[in-house]
């Protein structure tokens, strides 16, 4: 969770500085972690399909389940996350948290952490499908 704490901060950071998200820099910051901890839960999941035996049903199933209600799925993902950063001001308490601290990475733009958090997410996520397929270095 602390992963996304930082990366919640850097977004805030990054909404503050934009004119067009200063207003509801909460919310902009749950998107970008829901962006990044959904592309984690399909990587975990291809990781249980690529473990689980091609040919069991419960595999062929949780599949299909996904494929149907991905959208479902990301919507209550954003509602939850974003009650979660909002409850009690909890988003504000944690961008205050990393104001306090001295972040070695103050330096680097917001954007830079964000980007390379997708970029990491992304290729784990890649790589988990590949592992799933048996395609790459996996076959």
């Amino acid at each position: 969770m602390v992963i996304y704490d930082y990366l919640f901060y850097k977004a805030y950071q990054l909404a503050k500085k934009s004119e067009k998200w200063e207003d509801t820099p909460v919310f902009f910051a749950t998107l970008i972690v829901v962006l990044c901890a959904f592309l984690n839960v399909a990587a975990l999941s291809f990781l249980v399909e690529g473990y689980i035996s091609p040919n069991s049903t419960f595999n062929k199933d949780f599949s299909e389940s996904i494929v149907k209600y991905k959208t479902v799925v990301a919507i209550i993902l954003l509602f939850v996350v974003w009650k979660y950063y909002s409850f009690k001001g909890r988003g504000e308490r944690i961008v205050n948290k990393y104001d306090e601290k001295k972040d070695p990475f103050r330096k680097i733009h917001q954007l830079v952490i964000v980007l390379t958090a997708y970029f990491l997410s992304t290729f784990v996520t890649m790589i988990a499908a590949m592992y799933k397929n048996g395609d790459g270095f996996f076959k």
